[in-house]
Parts: structure tokens; C-alpha cells; sequence
């Protein structure tokens, strides 16, 4: 610990003879003031090895009547509350003071005197915005879990709420991030802070791979998982954590798990629609057993502490190699290796596309690296981030020439941009514009977006929720069209319970619990799952191709299943020829794109009715793919139309100009390398009529 004081690397290292390999090599880069990424593995350390040397380097000599020095920004509430856990016995140790902020936090005063302050993007917007004095002490920002950020709206409101800060204080903020699934740390910073020169920037990889023991199977049947975890439990200490690709699966899984296995009352639920406290209290439960399984979806993929688990069962594919690598990541800490069951869920169709895409994003994981996305130009932060400063302004004027040198250093935000943006935003009524001045002030619509607390979140805008509510308690929201749906008297699944609906009205509705695990209704969740990451597509088209898959992980059932798809797809799949099937119904393509691709194509041949999933396109009449541009640059209105109607729009970027509301609709396409590979591979492609029933029964 050379360079660290020895009070330091007691509170923080404790008795510890050694170090972890990224707690070493974080130390003298931080201690000498450069802003870094560090890239390390799931529980291998990051939050010590980069807090010891802050507090070492700005709060070790200081008084405890300092403000703020410290932030430390994560991009949930239960991964702060889990935060500050870690963080308060060092702290408590070298008394230096910590405080939580944020929406949910009941400790909420006194932040300006507290030394660290944990809290989400939105919350230290709130804090910047609301009091001009605060955070006139800050001297470092850590930002966890920083990928998730990366290329998202929620990601530039950080960015440019850390120069406001740097131009408020006059000072330079040095800024770290912390991550497990990067694997291009310099488009990140690009993204995110790209007037720091990449001299200034510390990129410090922890290289080992956590080796990956994975089996791959099929469901088959129901109760196949059940039977399957039984015979896998072999012990009284027997933790698991199923991830699934969304709330209506989880609810299902739990109550199919509750109802045919020996876990029975030991089953949890973790997902969105469940209340914060709720799913605190999930946590705790969760992490104290020693024999337990809980069903989540993505909230429980960050680094949020719920003890040891012996086994990760991803039921269901999704997305991409990070999530893979982040999800696998939250198991077996004791052990050297992960240990993973991927299972394709017997309600899917294309077995053998699920079980080559986990093998594919296997190979991803193990190799720690994939094709990252190039950083986005976006905009909706932007207004959201004009909004905040006249909120901090109290209302009064502020000069659009200062607005865009604040933006500056992102490229793609000139100052044509900004006075676009300050048009619209005045059009609707949420600016208003100085007499003769080029100034814009406060409107009655940024009063009404506060009012509505819509005035800090770059979330997405999603249908309508109402609150479930038991004894007028909130036990969590969903969507609103379960108003119509349900009616008194039913019983419903949620959070791993069963419910009765006492009373349905507009504010809400209210259940009582009801014994039993049988329910009579679904709950319907808004929203869609996300699918199969087109680089992935990709390579398990190649994979076909060359017939080079790992069998090693699959059980001989499934081995022997995918044999059987691989000899019924070999003759049809070839290099330079897209298979396709003709019938009544029309025609159905196999292009192994995705769904953007496979929709932009649709659009741009101008079809009116059609259907697409990642693996294919059924068109009324045939689609001339020849006529397909091979540069993505040359489809990018039919990309934003993809996405105009989406529910993925932030409240934000639907205040922007329409032009460039479509250029940020059109950035992932933009920006993904990936998609011109496969234009072009579709484009040069002769398109190779097949016999339909044989389409029909390797599609099924």
C-alpha cells in the first residue's frame, strides 16, 4: 500500500496480507489526480480500490465541517443503499461523514455537511439545481456500474451536470468509473467527458477472466426446472438466482417453482413493478438464507449484495455479452469460476437459435470483449439539462451563448442545435424568451414538469402505472391497462405472491392477500423484451455455416437436437444465398438481422403490412433485397421511424425539434457496426426458394 496512509488501508483493507490485482493498480494513478476507467470483475474489489485513494488524497487532512468532497453516483436506489452498507464501517473508522441521497432516502438533510455523498444522476441533479452553494467542495466523482450509462440519455445529463459543476466551482472534477463489461473504455470517455484529453485518462483492466462453468439445456416439459433444481440440490445450502426476460415470466417461473419443487416456501420475486421497499426487504430476506431461489429480471443484475449464491440459471436469452457477463457475474463469489445454467424455455419456438445464441455470447463472455457500439450524438438530455438551469436560476434568464459553450466539448452540440432546442422549448411553453435579449427564462411548463417530478429523470416514458396497494400500502405499480382487465374477486400472481382483488378505480388498485398458489389471471406488464444482441445473429449464422458449435456444454438430448436442426438448415443456408418460403400466407425470410434491421428493411421497401422477429420477415408480397442500401447512413429515416412511436422516448426528447428527435432515434442504428455488416450480407445475397413445410418445421 505504498502511497496510501496506513489509516486508509487499515479502515479499508482491514487485516487483508494482500491486495487484489485491480486495488494495486488503482492506487497511484488516483492518488495522483487523473480521471480513470476501471475495468475489473464482479466482487474483486473496485469500490475500495477506488475510494481509499480519494478519501487518502481530498479528505484525509480535512476538517469534518467541509462540504461535500466525494459523490459517488450509482444508477439505481437499491444499488446506493447496498453502497453505503460497504461504505460506512471505513468511513465510520476514519470518521468522516456519509450521507444517502436519494428519492426514497429518509436522511436528507444536512448533505452540504456530510464528505461523501452517495446518490443517482437524477437526485444530484435535484441537489445541483435546488442549492447554488452545494457541492462547492467537490473534487472527485465516482460513477459504478458506469457502462450502463454509457450511450444513454441518462448518461449525458451526468456528463453535463459534472461541467456545470467544473464551470460553478472553477475547479477541475476528477471522475472514475467502475465497471465489469466495457470493452472499449475510450469510446466511453468520449461519450462521456470528451474534453478530457486521453493522456489524462487512466484506463486500469483487470485482464483475468473469471473462468465460466456453464451447461446449456432445453425445457422440455413443465416442472422440467423443478425436477432439474431438486436433483441439483444435493444440500441444505442451496442458493439460486433465476434471471428471466420479463415481469410476467418471473411471476410464472416463481409460482411454477413454488408449486413442484422442494423449495416451496423459500421462492422470491424481484422485478420493477415491485415497490422499493418491497424489494429492499426481498434483498435482506433473500441474502440471510442459506437455502433459497428468487426470480428477477434485470434489477437484480448490478452489484447489490444478497450473499452467495451457488447457481445462476438465465432462463431465456437477452441482449448481448454484458448482460450475459454481468449476470453470471452474480454468482459463486466464493468460488474461482462461475457457474451458469442456460436454459431455452419450452415456450419458445427455434430451440436451436436460443442454444447457439448462449453458446455464441459464451464465447463472448470468455473472451471478456465484443463489438461496442461507437459513443452517440444525442440531444434530449440537452433540453432536460436546459430546464435544470433555469430551475437552479430560479426562473430567471440565462444566455444561450453560455448554454452552448457548456456543451461545448460535445462536437455535435453547436450552437444552430441549441438555438433549435430554445425554439421549440419556447413554442411549448416551457421557455420564454427575453424581450430583446438572447436569453431564454422559465415557462409555465417547466413549473408543470417539476410539479409533475418529471423534471429531473432522462427515463423513458412508458404507459400509465397505477399503484397495487394492500391496506393502503403500496406494495407496487403496474400498467394502467390492468384497469379494464381485472375485476373484484379475482386472484392475481404478484411478487410472488397471490393476491385477491378487493376493489379496481382509477387511482388504483387493492388486494388482500389469498392463500394457495393458484391464481385465475395474468397480470399484464407494459413494455417488450428486449432481443437477441445482431452481433450474436451474426455469428450463430456463421456458427451454422461452418458447423463449428461447442458441444461440450450441452447434454446428449440437446446435442443431438441441434444435429438434427443443423442437418435440416445445412441445405438451405449457404454464404451467398437468403433462404425463403412462398405460400398463401405470403413470404417468410430467414436474414438472421435482428428486428431494427429486419423493420428497417420493411420500411424501406415500403411494405404496409408485414412481421418481423430477430430471425425473420413475413411479407405479403417478395422484397427485393438487392434494392437494400449496403450504408446504414442511407437508411436512417426509415431507422427513426422504427422508433418514433416507441415508449423508450424520454419525456425530453419528445420536447426536441423533430429533426432531431429523429437524429437521436437514429443513433443506435447509426452507431452500431454490426448493422452494415449485415446490410451488406443481405443486399449480395440470392435470395433461394424452400420447400415450405420444411421452412415451416425448422422454424417451429
Amino acid at each position: 500500500m505504498v502511497g496510501l496512509d496506513s489509516r486508509v488501508g487499515k479502515a479499508f483493507y482491514g487485516s487483508f496480507g494482500e491486495l487484489t490485482e485491480v486495488q494495486l493498480n488503482a492506487e497511484k494513478p488516483l492518488l495522483e489526480g487523473f480521471d480513470a476507467v476501471i475495468l475489473s470483475g464482479t466482487g474483486s474489489g473496485k469500490t475500495a480500490a477506488v475510494m481509499a485513494p480519494l478519501v487518502n488524497k481530498y479528505l484525509l487532512t480535512r476538517s469534518a465541517d467541509n462540504q461535500s468532497t466525494i459523490v459517488y453516483i450509482v444508477p439505481t436506489k437499491a444499488l446506493a443503499n447496498d453502497v453505503v452498507r460497504r461504505l460506512k464501517p471505513p468511513l465510520n473508522i476514519l470518521k468522516i461523514s456519509l450521507i444517502l441521497r436519494h428519492g426514497d432516502a429518509k436522511d436528507r438533510v444536512h448533505t452540504d455537511k456530510s464528505q461523501v455523498v452517495v446518490t443517482t444522476p437524477e437526485s444530484l441533479d435535484v441537489l445541483v439545481s435546488g442549492s447554488p452553494h452545494f457541492l462547492k467542495d467537490l473534487r472527485a466523482v465516482v460513477v459504478d456500474e458506469v457502462h450502463l450509462l454509457y450511450n444513454t440519455q441518462r448518461g449525458l445529463q451526468l456528463g453535463i451536470l459534472i461541467r456545470r459543476l467544473e464551470r460553478r466551482n472553477k475547479s477541475t472534477i476528477q471522475v472514475v468509473g467502475l465497471s465489469a463489461t466495457i470493452a472499449y473504455p475510450t469510446y466511453l470517455w468520449k461519450f462521456f467527458r470528451p474534453h478530457v484529453k486521453e493522456n489524462s485518462l487512466a484506463i486500469i483492466t483487470v485482464s483475468e477472466v473469471r473462468p465460466i462453468e456453464a451447461v446449456v439445456r432445453i425445457e422440455r416439459s413443465e416442472g422440467d426446472l423443478s425436477a432439474l433444481l431438486d436433483y441439483v440440490d444435493q444440500s441444505r445450502h442451496f442458493k439460486v438466482l433465476v434471471f428471466v426476460d420479463s415481469r410476467r415470466v418471473a411471476e410464472q417461473l416463481a409460482a411454477e417453482i413454488q408449486a413442484s419443487s422442494s423449495f416451496k416456501d423459500t421462492v422470491f420475486v424481484h422485478h420493477s413493478s415491485i415497490s422499493s421497499d418491497n424489494r429492499e426487504r426481498t434483498e435482506r430476506e433473500f441474502s440471510t438464507r442459506t437455502r433459497a431461489i428468487c426470480t428477477a429480471t434485470s434489477t437484480l443484475e448490478l452489484g447489490i449484495d444478497i450473499g452467495d449464491v451457488d447457481l445462476i440459471i438465465l432462463y431465456g436469452i437477452r441482449g448481448g455479452w454484458e448482460s450475459f457477463l454481468q449476470r453470471v457475474g452474480r454468482g459463486n463469489r466464493r468460488g474461482k469460476s462461475g457457474k451458469v445454467l442456460c436454459i431455452s424455455p419450452r415456450a419458445k419456438s427455434c430451440h436451436w437459435l436460443t442454444v447457439l445464441s448462449f453458446l455464441t455470447t459464451l464465447g463472448f463472455a470468455r473472451l471478456a470483449g465484443g463489438e461496442p457500439a461507437q459513443p452517440m450524438a444525442l440531444h434530449g438530455s440537452v433540453v432536460q439539462q436546459i430546464l435544470s438551469i433555469l430551475r437552479e436560476k430560479k426562473g430567471s434568464y440565462v444566455r444561450l451563448a453560455d448554454i452552448a459553450e457548456l456543451i461545448s466539448p460535445w462536437s455535435h452540440l453547436t450552437r444552430t442545435s441549441v438555438d433549435a432546442i430554445a425554439d421549440t422549448l419556447v413554442e411549448g411553453g416551457s421557455c420564454v424568451r427575453h424581450g430583446f435579449q438572447n436569453r431564454i427564462g422559465a415557462g409555465s411548463n417547466l413549473y408543470r414538469l417539476e410539479a409533475l417530478r418529471l423534471l429531473w429523470g432522462n427515463f423513458p416514458l412508458k404507459s400509465r402505472e397505477v399503484p397495487l396497494k394492500e391496506k393502503g400500502r403500496e406494495i407496487g405499480a403496474v400498467s394502467a391497462r390492468n384497469l379494464t382487465r381485472l375485476r373484484q374477486g379475482l386472484r392475481v400472481r404478484f411478487a410472488g405472491q397471490v393476491w385477491t382483488i378487493e376493489n379496481i378505480r382509477a387511482s388504483g388498485i387493492s388486494v388482500v392477500p389469498a392463500r394457495g398458489f393458484s391464481h385465475d389471471i395474468e397480470i399484464d406488464y407494459a413494455g417488450k423484451g428486449i432481443g437477441i444482441d445482431p452481433t450474436i445473429l451474426n455469428a450463430v449464422r456463421q456458427i451454422l455455416l461452418e458447423s463449428s458449435w461447442e458441444t461440450s456444454e450441452l447434454a446428449t438430448a440437446d446435442e443431438m437436437f441441434l444435429e438434427r436442426k443443423w442437418k435440416e438448415l445445412s441445405y438451405m443456408l449457404t454464404d451467398a444465398e437468403l433462404p425463403y418460403m412462398h405460400g398463401n400466407e405470403g413470404f417468410c425470410y430467414l436474414t438472421f438481422a435482428g428486428t431494427l434491421v429486419n423493420d428497417v428493411i420493411c420500411r424501406s421497401q415500403k411494405l404496409v403490412s408485414y412481421e418481423i422477429d430477430d430471425l425473420r420477415i413475413w411479407s405479403p408480397g417478395p422484397i427485393e433485397f438487392h434494392a437494400i442500401p449496403k450504408n446504414p447512413e442511407l437508411l436512417v429515416d426509415y431507422a427513426a421511424e422504427s422508433q418514433i412511436n416507441s415508449d423508450e422516448i424520454t419525456v425530453f426528447q419528445s420536447l426536441l425539434p423533430n429533426s432531431l428527435l429523429r437524429k437521436d432515434l437514429a443513433e443506435p442504428w447509426c452507431r452500431n457496426p454490426c448493422y452494415a455488416r449485415i446490410l451488406q450480407r443481405l443486399s449480395s445475397s440470392k435470395p433461394k426458394k424452400v420447400e415450405s413445410e420444411k421452412f415451416r418445421r425448422l422454424l417451429a
